[in-house]
Parts: structure tokens; sequence; C-alpha cells
């Protein structure tokens, strides 16, 4: 096996990262901080520099499998396109593999796989959104690193987004901290090569949203404002038994380009006064036709849809596609009476929802000018919530709809 030799110059790298881009003296590296700060990048880029030097087996993990081949997955072919050297390796789709020419191999795996147990000779790992995990999880991770390669480590890249998240404790925590973990934490002033219009959306959350300018902006834990819902936990859920159980299907769209494009599906029991978030949908950059798409692909086509009604060209598209979908109706508090409603309710989240979970744990009242909490939310971070209150106004409010049962 020989190593392969990749000439880059170091300016194409932002300079916060540099020191550590070779050094493998740490068995655990953590790398926080705000939004756009290039933390994963560096991960991509340190781990494919490593097996580029000598053959590794990496593991890189999300939570939820669905969520890596829009995440992790396309960062390293990024990362080998900006290595040039992506038309040198082989890479597998379908099993989500790339192997280098030096018989270095990606494997890209979700933690609610049956698989990841049985992969064996593992040297390094990157989890990538590490909050996402539990701390046994993380602890099994650990486990599966157990080859005699040098120089074996763990990355995890993430935004400092709760206190109560188990990584305060296992890595911020003065009383609780593993002191022999390496931190990292940079923001947005870290990247230089980040536009200008990223960071001004930053910048303007100092006043648009204290709480997410404190976590994403400053890279900091937040100190949660009033959030909105309390009524809420996450679990994995037998979908085959809530359907027997003939519940209400509740669909909501907010369309978006610039900003997410979010669907929403819940399942209501309304004797038992549950609310299931079974399914999302939650991207930037997508058109009409790919949300249809999405919906009918994940079998909810046939169903009723509610969407926003400050968008009729969007929902006039959509039910030329087809799609059975309506306006929501708005007008004085509805977005309160809409929150109210769901209060009287428990809700359960389904765990793969995981942006939809990241919205609810951040959904906040907003202050006035001097500092009291009013009865308006913070306009920022709210596709899927918005999409969630539209689904759910005629089951939970005095119109009784019947829905179509869900194909899954």
């Amino acid at each position: 096996m020989k190593k392969i030799n990749i000439k880059i110059d170091k300016n194409v790298f932002n300079e916060a990262y540099l020191p550590y881009m070779f050094d493998y003296s740490n068995k655990v590296e953590v790398y926080y901080g705000g939004a756009g700060s290039g933390k994963s990048q560096h991960c991509a880029y340190k781990i494919l520099c490593k097996a580029l030097q000598s053959k590794r087996k990496i593991l890189i993990i999300r939570k939820i499998s669905a969520t890596l081949k829009d995440s992790v997955w396309q960062l390293m072919l990024d990362a080998l396109s900006f290595f040039k050297i992506y038309d040198d390796c082989k890479i597998n789709k379908s099993e989500l593999k790339i192997e280098l020419k030096n018989g270095s191999v990606f494997l890209f795996k979700g933690l609610d796989s049956e698989k990841i147990k049985s992969i064996q000779g593992i040297t390094d790992c990157f989890v990538e959104e590490a909050t996402e995990l539990t701390f046994d999880e993380f602890t099994q991770i650990k486990l599966r690193i157990r080859t005699r390669t040098p120089n074996n480590q763990i990355l995890l890249a993430y935004n400092p987004i709760d206190r109560n998240n188990w990584c305060f404790d296992a890595f911020h925590n003065s009383e609780t901290k593993d002191n022999s973990v390496f931190l990292l934490k940079t923001t947005y002033k870290n990247n230089r090569f980040l536009p200008q219009d990223y960071i001004d959306e930053l910048e303007k959350m100092k006043e648009t949203n204290p709480y997410y300018y404190q976590v994403y902006a400053l890279g900091e834990f937040g100190s949660l404002s009033k959030t909105v819902y309390s009524n809420w936990k996450v679990e994995k859920l037998d979908m085959q038994e809530l359907l027997k159980q003939d519940l209400e299907l509740c669909c909501g769209i907010d369309t978006g380009f610039n900003h997410a494009y979010a669907i929403s599906i819940s399942l209501v029991d309304k004797e038992n006064k549950i609310i299931y978030v079974i399914s999302e949908m939650y991207k930037r950059g997508i058109t009409n036709q790919d949300a249809y798409e999405w919906i009918c692909n994940n079998g909810y086509g046939a169903n009723q849809f509610i969407a926003d009604s400050a968008s009729p060209r969007d929902i006039e598209e959509l039910k030329r596609m087809g799609l059975r979908v309506k306006g929501a109706k708005k007008g004085r508090n509805s977005v309160r009476n809409g929150i109210m409603r769901i209060m009287d309710f428990s809700v359960v989240i389904d765990e793969s929802c995981t942006n939809f979970i990241q919205e609810i744990m951040t959904y906040a009242w907003k202050k006035d000018k001097n500092g009291n909490y009013t009865e308006e939310t913070v306009r920022v971070g709210d596709d899927l919530m918005d999409s969630w209150r539209y689904s759910l106004e005629n089951v939970l409010g005095k119109k009784k709809v019947k829905f179509l049962t869900v194909r899954i």
C-alpha cells in the first residue's frame, strides 16, 4: 500500500484549524461553535488527509440514516472534489461507501441501522451533529474503535444547542467533563470563505432571535428564552402500531426556497389527546415539483394538505400537479390560537424528525423592548412549526375532517 501524495496550498484552509489538521494525539476531538464556522468541513478534510496517508476504515455517523445523503455524504463528496481525487475513488451511492486508491474506506451509517453493530476494524469515526445522539450511543461508538492501527480517533462536530444536552456535561461542564478530550470552539468569524449575505443573516439574529444569535453566531451554549412548547417528547415510534389505531392524518406545508421548504406529517389521537409527529421534509433550494415528488414517494399523495395561504401561487401550482391542498385560515391571533390548541395535547415526535425536534426546542415567545414576553413568536427558524400548525387547524379546531389513511 502506497501513500497518496497531494500538494495543497495551506491558504485554502481556515487558519483556526490548520494546527490540528495532522495532529492525531487526541483520542476524542470536539469541534463545536456557531453555524458557518467550517467545523464539519475541517473534520471531513482531516479524516480524508489521514486516510490518504495510510489505510484506514472510517465510520461517518448521523443519528438517522435518512439525513446522511444531504449532509455528511455530500460533504465528503465535495471534499474529494476539492482534493481533485473524486474520479480516482470507488463511490457506491447505494451503499454509501467510498474507497480510495490506497484501500482506505469510508462507511456512512445512521445509528438507526442495525448493521452498524456488525462492522469490524473501524480505525476512526466522525460524528456529525453529535448533540442528536445520546450519551449511551456515544459510548457504544467508542467501544467500536478497538483496532491496533495507530492514531485511532473520534471527531465530533455540533452547535451548542442546549445545556441539558449530554454534550455539555461530557465536554464543557468543569465538574463532569472528560479533561482528556480536545475542544475547539469556532464561529463564523473563523471562516474567511463565507459569503457576506450569510454573515449578515447571522448578525441580524442579534435583534430578531437572541437565542439563535447566542448559539449559531456566538457559538455559546444557549440559555433558552421562554419556549412555546413544553408538552413534547421524542421516541422511536412504531408506525405499524399507530396505523392500526385509525388516527387522523394531518399534513402541512410551508413553502420556501431561500428559507426552508417545510412539510410536517402528524397523526392525531383526539380521544387520548396525543399528537404523533411521524415525518418531515426540510430542505432549502427546492421547488414545488421537488416537494410534490417527496410527498408522492413517501405515500402521502392522496391526502389533504394545508399550506400557507400567503403563497397562493405555490398552492395553485401544487394543485395543478394533482395535490389536494388548500390555504390555511389566517386572521387575528390565528398563530396564538393554533398554539393554544396544540398545548392541550401531548406531543410525541419520532426520533427521525431531527429538524422538527430542533425547531420545537428553540421555538420561543418574543420579548418587547422592556424585556417582557409578548404573545408573538420569534419569526426565525419556525418553518416546520408553521407547517405543523397549518396541518392541525381542522382537526384541533371545531370542524371535523376525515383524512385518508397514510400508506407506509
